[in-house]
């Protein structure tokens, strides 16, 4: 998919949010080069406070 939107659609970056608590995507993303960029505080539908981590990765390497 990454090669796709760089040659095909022909993006130089992709960009994604994910949660604090989603540990086991946010250590999908990281391996396969995501990085942090900014933070946002958000509730959810219970009023639980989350942290939304916003990632991005180049796409010069896909």
């Amino acid at each position: 998919m990454l090669s796709i939107a760089g040659r095909e659609h022909k993006l130089r970056e992709l960009r994604l949010v994910c949660h604090n608590t989603n540990t086991l995507a946010l250590r999908l993303y990281w391996r396969t080069g995501f990085v942090p960029y900014d933070l946002e505080e958000t509730v959810d539908g219970s009023g639980r406070k989350l942290m939304r981590i916003l990632m991005r990765r180049a796409l010069s390497d896909a």
